[in-house]
């Protein structure tokens, strides 16, 4: 279980390898301009250790156009030094 703290709310989440989940994903952190933003509708949650949960979700390649690469990302991280669950800067609009 995940006690996490986004936008001024308390949140429970009990992620298990294999959920899915959807967020606004920004390939270039807060400083993506609103044309690279994407927004991942399925991704599965691949690993939960104690201080990430990484999903694996499929985008276009940047050379070959019409192939779709495996990208994984951590959506929460949890800080050396901190108890509370953060999300990641590169994830906007995470449901679970």
């Amino acid at each position: 279980m995940i006690d996490l703290y986004a936008d001024g709310r308390h949140l429970h989440w009990d992620p298990k390898v294999g959920d899915t989940v959807s967020f606004l994903w920004l390939p270039q952190g807060v400083n993506t301009p609103l044309g690279k933003r994407t927004t991942v509708g399925q991704a599965t949650v691949s690993i939960v250790g104690p201080r990430a949960v990484s999903v694996d979700f499929d985008v276009p390649g940047r050379f070959l156009r019409g192939r779709l690469h495996r990208q994984r990302i951590n959506v929460v991280y949890k800080p050396w030094f901190g108890k509370v669950w953060r999300v990641s800067a590169y994830v906007a609009r995470l449901d679970f």
